[in-house]
């Protein structure tokens, strides 16, 4: 990483369906943290601008934190040929837990 640069790596990588799924950020303490690179298991993302964030923080991928989203229109957005937000669950690799909200 570059002098200065606070980086941080989450367990959810390529195998997992991360690069088919995401807008080139995730959220971390509410604030965009920029992928850097994507591995097989896990994910390294720039978090300089996010001093708070701690070991054990949650990372979201898709969805809301804080007052800051990410929308499946966003994720849809960087990989134009998903044709509907049900091809971007389908993308995500069956053995990560899903948990379904009404």
């Amino acid at each position: 990483s570059k002098s200065g640069m606070r980086t941080g790596i989450f367990p959810f990588g390529a195998s997992d369906g991360i690069a088919r799924i995401s807008c080139g950020y995730v959220l971390v303490g509410g604030k965009k943290a920029p992928i850097l690179t994507i591995n097989a298991e896990h994910t390294e993302i720039d978090m300089t601008v996010i001093p708070s964030a701690h070991v054990g923080d949650e990372v979201v991928i898709v969805g809301s934190q804080q007052g800051a989203q990410i929308t499946i229109a966003d994720v849809e957005g960087k990989h134009p040929g998903m044709r509907s937000s049900a091809d971007t669950v389908r993308n995500i690799s069956p053995f990560i837990p899903r948990v379904y909200l009404d």
